[in-house]
């Protein structure tokens, strides 16, 4: 297991440091988060993607393979859920008629963050990332309803720990803060590294080292080991 060198921040004098607070409410921002379209609104969609059906139970999506778009449910339900760092499920929200999946990443065909499975039999209209941004152009009004719900919703994963790589590490360190800034800066680390792995999780010792890596699903029993050992050492 080999390791790299970063530069090492100043620790803080309090480790209790204080959580910090929401970047969003999300009970209080729910109807823009998670907007129901009106029947006339979802015709005037309809032009911009095309139909599909899952049976009940069936995997629509998933985080870091499935780049479908935006999906607006016609009838049936999605749940949407997403993996910790040690492949745990936790429940996101569902979508009913009327409401529709993704965050930003769709807009630019990226991967899901989050995986989602059909509740009952699925009626979807598909609108793939190319069509999904002429749509935010040709209708105004709608488009910006729709882009507003789907930087929220990043934001509210970002918040949640669950839009990007799982860290482990201790607080006050030069590489957190270059891996936290990943999905917080438009990418700019991500494409700088030319990174190409979904999901990442880092694992990072008290002097700023880098000390494991794993990128994608599985090894969860490995990764566990790994943060053991690391919780262990002494110091």
């Amino acid at each position: 297991m080999s390791t790299t060198n970063v530069p090492e921040f100043i620790p803080e004098a309090d480790l209790d440091e204080p959580v910090p607070a929401p970047l969003i409410d999300i009970e209080a921002r729910r109807h823009q988060i998670f907007p129901v379209l009106s029947a006339a609104e979802i015709k005037r969609l309809q032009r911009f993607g095309t139909r599909r059906q899952w049976r009940d139970g069936e995997m629509m999506f998933e985080a870091g393979r499935t780049s479908l778009g935006m999906l607006v449910v016609l009838s049936g339900r999605i749940a949407v859920s997403r993996y910790d760092g040690l492949g745990n499920s936790a429940p996101i929200t569902e979508h009913g008629p009327g409401q529709f999946t993704g965050e930003v990443a769709q807009l630019s065909s990226r991967p899901a963050l989050a995986n989602g499975h059909a509740v009952g039999d699925v009626d979807a209209l598909v609108i793939n990332s190319e069509s999904l941004r002429a749509l935010v152009v040709a209708e105004a009004e709608l488009g910006e309803r729709i882009m507003r719900a789907l930087i929220l919703r990043r934001v509210g994963l970002l918040d949640a720990n669950g839009g990007g790589p799982v860290l482990v590490g201790p607080p006050g360190n030069a590489a957190m803060f270059l891996l936290q800034s990943f999905l917080s800066n438009r990418y700019t680390t991500w494409n700088a590294y030319s990174n190409q792995f979904w999901r990442a999780a880092y694992l990072i010792n008290k002097k700023g080292q880098i000390v494991y890596t794993h990128f994608g699903e599985g090894n969860y029993q490995e990764t566990e080991a790994a943060i053991r050992n690391l919780l262990a050492q002494p110091g």
